[in-house]
């Protein structure tokens, strides 16, 4: 990390010592580091919970505010990464209960997300039955307070922690997928 200018440089502070150390910031047959480094800390910070993680990638995008107006097209990654920031970005939460279909609707819900565009989402799935000891403390705030239905899937769909009313069942998903898509084809129409 560079605490002077922002961002992130290629290599660690205990590197031997190099003349220059560079920082990766423009993007080329491969995503820039900086940019992939900005949106792995936005969505780990919007996984886990914790805002110091999304200061640390806004920042590091802030470092390279000059490069993004003058060099749009350099700078996909770190684009991806301020649009994630800025949002609208969703969570979302598919939590099984312990009825044996469960598991399989998930697998089926899981799957229907998958095959729909939807940027800007990070997904955690959760079995209703374990306890929350063995949940990650990391993951205890996305998950707090969020059941399933009996014998049911329920799935979460939030903003910034603010979420919808719960869709109970594999139907009711499907279905607000299709309305999600369609409601998108109108903006655009």
């Amino acid at each position: 990390e560079d605490p002077r200018g922002g961002g992130f440089f290629y290599t660690s502070t205990d590197h031997e010592q190099l003349v220059t150390r560079l920082k990766d910031t423009q993007d080329n047959a491969t995503p820039s580091g900086n940019g992939m480094a900005a949106y792995a800390l936005a969505r780990l910070g919007t996984l886990t919970g914790r805002p110091q993680l999304l200061g640390k990638a806004y920042a590091t995008l802030e470092a390279m505010s000059g490069q993004l107006d003058k060099f749009a097209l350099a700078s996909g990654q770190s684009l991806l990464a301020l649009d994630f920031i800025l949002g609208p970005s969703h969570e979302i939460v598919l939590v099984e209960s312990n009825a044996v279909h469960a598991a399989a609707e998930g697998d089926l819900a899981f799957r229907e997300l998958g095959q729909r565009f939807w940027p800007n989402k990070v997904v955690a799935r959760w079995r209703d039955d374990l306890s929350g000891g063995q949940l990650p403390d990391c993951l205890q705030a996305l998950l707090a307070n969020k059941h399933s239905a009996p014998d049911s899937l329920t799935v979460f769909v939030c903003e910034r922690g603010l979420c919808q009313t719960p869709l109970q069942g594999f139907a009711a998903w499907r279905e607000f997928l299709a309305a999600r898509i369609s409601s998108e084809k109108k903006s655009f129409d």
